[in-house]
């Protein structure tokens, strides 16, 4: 089962690497952002949430979009989705 935040009404999501385990390359975007399936580590699970997830990572968001990311009080890497295109 996957999910992708923005379809259930969230419009940012920890998308940083240091987040997330079990990550497999699924495609691209139209924008050409390579698209993800992962879960998040137990560490971040109670926050961001359980199961199976499809986004993309903040690091390659970083490179083309740059004002799509920021970092959360922890230090964490999160994507505004509703600023992709």
């Amino acid at each position: 089962y996957s999910r992708n935040p923005a379809a259930f009404g969230m419009t940012a999501a920890a998308s940083d690497y240091a987040a997330k385990e079990n990550i497999v390359l699924v495609g691209s975007l139209e924008n050409g952002l390579p698209l993800y399936m992962f879960d998040y580590k137990p560490e971040f699970k109670a926050r961001w949430g359980y199961g199976r997830y499809l986004g993309v990572m903040a690091q390659d968001v970083e490179l083309v979009l740059p004002e799509a990311v920021y970092e959360d009080e922890t230090g964490i890497k999160v994507v505004d989705y509703s600023k992709l295109h």
